[in-house]
């Protein structure tokens, strides 16, 4: 009769609000009648598996396993222990389902895992939502974070150490990666950090989602715990990407002054801590694990130990230079090697050299200058492609800082420009044609 009842107004789908909740009261009136509790238990586990699926059959599973409990505690039989197992699951997977629809989350994908909790919570963070809501590009997004709260209370996880272990999970930098800061267009340390400081750079998805999970809990202890992350020396497992990571989280999700207050460290201290962590994460992908002996460490010591071991890898070369410029050290014998293997790291480094006139005189500095300025022009045919134009363009604007114009082989430029047939390309170059002719005379 329950069932043919409920039958008359089965919803498509999952229904997620009760349908004749004077019903479910009398069933649970009814039970209590029974003097025979597997027999209510039976009665309940096959209400339970004919019910409509959505927000009744989960009240109807939890009766089930209600009653169930009572009669397995009652008998101790081997019988009821099994059938207990079995009401249990059936419970937990229409609580799961219901929870999963309640958000927004029953597709296929997280409901075939409702009998792995921790696996599901884990895959509900791979939900694309987060990364487009965090970039604006959805009205709706579901609250995963809200759901995986459930689920955890539900299935009895302990949410703190998931929650721990899923940061840090997302905090560790890929395999041979230190951070994404040193490359050939961020060679200025400090305008990174100042950037990253106002507009930290979040395109790192796994950072993103990682700033979603901390809304798990509230921000003082969401804070609190990132600060540990990257301040405590005691978690010497950590390696300095995560903390680096960690900053950055902290950084995005922290308004300015409650980040000093809860950190008691003004924002220039946080900043070169920031800076040395970068340091540190790349050196760490190059094997060399420093930890908090970078700050006191040697600097040109360091520097000749990474070009003995690395001075013909790209990032060490990297290394190298923003060390040099951000530490100030200007020696020859370090520059001279160092602009000679340099290539695509050029165009960022020579300009910030330009008051080191005991630099500017060394041959492989010369050389450099015209490596960067001559080399777009140098071998393209008319017309040009619109990535062959940057940087033809992009070579006559550096040309604008160059100090020491008068050792660039513009002859080069002007017969390419003319070849070209750019006389706009060619009015940017004469200028400096004539001040070389006039020099020269």
């Amino acid at each position: 009769m329950v069932i043919a009842r409920l039958g008359t107004v089965r919803p498509e789908g999952w229904c997620l609000h009760h349908l004749d909740t004077h019903l479910f009261q009398q069933i649970e009136q009814c039970m209590t009648q029974f003097n025979n509790l597997e027999r209510a238990c039976a009665s309940l586990y096959h209400i339970a598996n004919h019910m409509p699926q959505g927000v009744d059959q989960v009240t109807i599973a939890e009766l089930c396993y209600k009653y169930t409990k009572r009669w397995a505690q009652e008998v101790l039989t081997n019988e009821a222990k099994e059938q207990l197992v079995k009401v249990k699951r059936t419970y937990l997977r229409c609580a799961t389902f219901n929870i999963l629809h309640q958000y927004g989350l029953g597709v296929p994908c997280y409901l075939k895992l409702a009998s792995a909790p921790e696996e599901l919570m884990v895959t509900l963070y791979e939900d694309p939502s987060i990364i487009m809501r965090d970039r604006g590009a959805l009205q709706y997004c579901p609250d995963v974070n809200e759901a995986v709260r459930q689920l955890a209370a539900l299935h009895n996880v302990d949410l703190f150490n998931f929650w721990q272990d899923q940061l840090k999970a997302r905090l560790n930098p890929e395999v041979g990666v230190g951070g994404n800061f040193l490359d050939e267009s961020t060679l200025n340390i400090n305008t990174v950090l100042e950037s990253s400081m106002r507009h930290p750079d979040l395109d790192d998805e796994n950072l993103i989602r990682a700033c979603y999970m901390l809304g798990l809990f509230d921000s003082h202890t969401s804070a609190n715990y990132l600060i540990t992350l990257v301040f405590d020396n005691s978690e010497e497992r950590l390696g300095s990407g995560v903390r680096l990571r960690a900053l950055q989280c902290l950084v995005a999700t922290i308004e300015e002054d409650l980040l000093q207050k809860l950190t008691c460290r003004t924002i220039a201290d946080i900043m070169e801590h920031q800076k040395c962590l970068i340091f540190m994460s790349q050196l760490d992908a190059l094997g060399m694990f420093y930890s908090e002996q970078f700050q006191q460490c040697n600097k040109v010591d360091l520097i000749k130990v990474l070009w003995s071991r690395h001075g013909r890898s790209y990032p060490a070369l990297m290394l190298i230079a923003q060390l040099c410029l951000h530490y100030k050290m200007f020696q020859r014998e370090i520059w001279e090697p160092l602009l000679t293997q340099m290539v695509r790291e050029l165009e960022s480094v020579l300009p910030q050299l330009n008051e080191q006139f005991h630099i500017l005189s060394l041959s492989s500095c010369i050389q450099a200058w015209n490596k960067i300025l001559l080399t777009p022009f140098l071998s393209v045919v008319p017309p040009l492609t619109d990535k062959q134009e940057a940087a033809c363009f992009s070579s006559l604007m550096l040309l604008q800082c160059c100090p020491i114009v008068s050792t660039i082989d513009l002859r080069q430029i002007e017969v390419a420009c003319t070849h070209l047939e750019r006389p706009d390309l060619l009015a940017m170059v004469v200028p400096f044609i004539k001040a070389q002719l006039h020099c020269n005379h």
